[in-house]
């Protein structure tokens, strides 16, 4: 996420939604499928929210690591 948002990793608050991190919608579109690859799980959009401008005024580090979390349990 800090690469794709190019910021240092020290900088990223987890509970500030990504968009206030500077995160666009393409950025957040980016985070997810990295998300996914990296811990192998498919994270359904209703998970995330029901459109992009929803998903990426409400998403954070730390929403994104619960539905993660619960993918990973249903496996």
């Amino acid at each position: 996420m800090a690469t794709i948002l190019k910021k240092d990793s020290a900088q990223l608050d987890v509970a500030k939604p990504l968009v206030a991190q500077g995160a666009d919608e393409l950025d957040i579109v980016e985070i997810v499928m990295a998300v996914e690859e990296a811990f192998k799980v498919e994270i359904p959009d209703a998970a995330i929210g029901e459109n992009v401008g929803e998903i990426s005024k409400a998403l954070t580090i730390q929403k994104l690591a619960e539905i993660v979390s619960k993918q990973q349990k249903s496996k």
